[in-house]
């Protein structure tokens, strides 16, 4: 574990198996991870943590592999309506959300976690104040960011752009959502950089600028 505060840490990410940042804040009564990552090590650590609430960013496997092995309760883990659609596919459980929802809403005994919907900003404040939103993101739809202090914006990959590009009008939200938040500085998976939130913005807004009328997408280069 590497430190980035007295009060965050995270478990770099790895190549092989690919395996995103898995960040680690340190609350009063429990600590809060974000994202857990694929790999046996980010297993083995979150395994390793007493009482803790889950948050993933979004539902690419090295963000959330981890969740088909690890023992968490619905009320411990927050995501997005597309993640849960993702942990109910073959590749994490054998059941249907419609039947796990059958058993009062909880994952009884189907296996499927369904955890909670964050559809607007959630904030937790135990020792440290934490604030989860929607982001807009061109890299997958349904993402999260997480706020730590009003001064650490956990990203995940939502900086990034999609194999095509950036989507101008996720592109364009993304950008006004994050000027509307309360945060310093920013955190991105696989990038252990802490960049400002200047630095951020205006490179986004650099590649909007860069949007044409015919396209609805804008590459890289």
């Amino acid at each position: 574990m590497k430190p980035i505060t007295d009060r965050i840490s995270f478990l770099p990410s790895s190549e092989d198996p690919l395996s995103a940042d898995v960040y680690v804040i340190r609350g009063d009564e429990r600590s809060y991870v974000v994202d857990v990552g694929s790999c046996d090590a980010a297993y083995n650590l979150i395994s390793s943590l007493g009482k803790r609430t889950i948050v993933i960013t979004h539902f690419h496997d090295d963000h959330m592999k981890n969740l088909k092995r690890l023992d968490v309760s619905d009320n411990e883990l927050l995501l997005t309506v597309q993640d849960r659609k993702v942990l109910a596919t073959k590749a994490y459980c054998d059941v249907s959300i419609d039947a796990a929802e059958d058993e009062n809403g909880s994952n009884g005994s189907t296996g499927l976690k369904l955890g909670t919907i964050v559809e607007k900003t959630v904030e937790i404040r135990d020792g440290v104040k934490l604030v989860i939103c929607p982001i807009p993101s061109s890299h997958a739809k349904g993402s999260l960011g997480v706020i730590v202090d009003d001064e650490y914006l956990l990203l995940g990959d939502g900086f990034y752009g999609s194999a095509k590009g950036y989507n101008v009008s996720l592109l364009s939200d993304e950008i006004r959502t994050l000027k509307g938040l309360s945060f310093t500085k920013v955190i991105m998976s696989h990038d252990e950089k802490i960049y400002s939130r200047d630095e951020v913005i205006s490179e986004l807004e650099g590649f909007y600028a860069k949007r044409t009328k015919d396209s609805p997408y804008i590459p890289y280069k």
